[in-house]
């Protein structure tokens, strides 16, 4: 692996995208959230029942079954820019992932001790080839 200052600054640049997205996520699903205990919501269950639930039981199935899911379906119609910006968190993921792979031989999941070394060897001989 041979690291650039270019390579460095684009890794940089994705991480700052994606960063951004997860503060402006965290903001929005908290502030969906705020009523979440008291707020009721219907919609039709996997089963083709009609079933009235808090919105914090929604969620709780969003979270464990996808927004594809019934109670998905109903708080996007509510809460749309969640699952947008669920969307795009999930395609920036795949973003700096794929540039990982593509620089350094490995995505962040899977920052072995041997994947580890190598990216310090890389960053020592970067530095060092930097100061020449």
């Amino acid at each position: 692996m041979k690291l650039s200052k270019e390579i460095l600054q684009n890794h940089s640049k994705l991480y700052d995208k994606l960063e951004e997205l997860q503060t402006e996520l965290n903001t929005v699903f908290r502030n969906a959230k705020e009523n979440a205990k008291t707020n009721l919501i219907k919609y039709k269950n996997a089963e083709g029942e009609e079933i009235e639930v808090t919105e914090e039981v929604a969620w709780l199935e969003v979270r464990y079954s996808g927004f594809d899911c019934p109670a998905g379906i109903a708080l996007d119609a509510i809460y749309p820019k969640v699952k947008e910006l669920k969307d795009a968190e999930e395609v920036a993921i795949e973003e700096v992932k794929a540039f990982e792979i593509k620089e350094f031989g490995f995505d962040y999941g899977n920052l072995s001790l041997r994947n580890t070394i190598k990216l310090i060897n890389a960053l020592v001989d970067y530095r060092l080839e930097e100061k020449k």
